[in-house]
């Protein structure tokens, strides 16, 4: 998954750069004025700088990729998605007991009374976590929504932000045709303005891989 970040440069090359440039400045310090050669070295300076930052951004890169499961990779390589729709994906976790279905689900409404939890028990899970209990990431809540800058949100209101449009809602999307034959135009606008929202407040990260952009479950 990494081969194509394998750089055929590191820190230890940078050593005879920085070993000829002494030598250099040795030999014309005595003919040339100190302010010149600190002018001319600015911009060597410079990008000797850009080239450290991008080969510690590789090094950290493939470390983040060492890190990841099999079934990330996986899903690294699909983009059409993410990139069309800004889709965040769920990877895949070990299931929640509570979450799994239950055999019982198929029985009529008249028998819910009696398997009801008691006041008590019900009111340990939060109200979000009892309406949707198979949220792909967590709910916004008013107080996280407030802090998200106006310029960002726009006009969305917090239930537009936390709606999942019914075509996907709580699915795992592997094809793009999975996601365009069912969304709406409104769908596309509001995904588009959710990102940022959902960013601001932790709840997905962008991670870029040769020029794309994923997001992700933080």
């Amino acid at each position: 998954m990494t081969d194509y970040l394998n750089l055929p440069l590191d820190e230890k090359h940078l050593e005879p750069i920085l070993a000829r440039k002494n030598d250099i400045i040795s030999c014309v310090e005595q003919v040339v004025a100190e302010s010149k050669i600190q002018r001319v070295l600015r911009p060597f300076e410079e990008k000797l700088e850009q080239l450290r930052l991008a080969i510690r951004d590789c090094n950290l890169l493939n470390t983040q990729l060492r890190e990841m499961s099999p079934l990330e990779h996986v899903f690294l390589g699909i983009g059409d998605v993410l990139r069309d729709a800004n889709i965040p994906v769920d990877y895949g976790r070990k299931p929640d007991p509570e979450s799994l279905p239950k055999p019982s689900v198929a029985e009529p409404a008249v028998k819910a009374p009696a398997h009801a939890p008691t006041s008590s028990q019900a009111s340990v899970l939060p109200e979000d976590a009892q309406a949707r209990p198979r949220a792909i990431i967590p709910l916004v809540q008013p107080d996280e929504f407030e802090t998200i800058p106006k310029y960002m949100r726009g006009r969305m209101t917090n239930e537009e932000l936390n709606e999942e449009p019914p075509t996907i809602a709580g699915q795992l999307f592997c094809e793009d045709v999975d996601v365009k034959q069912g969304m709406r135009e409104r769908t596309k606008n509001l995904f588009r303005a959710a990102v940022p929202c959902l960013r601001h407040v932790k709840r997905i990260k962008e991670v870029r891989v040769k020029g794309k952009a994923y997001f992700m479950p933080y």
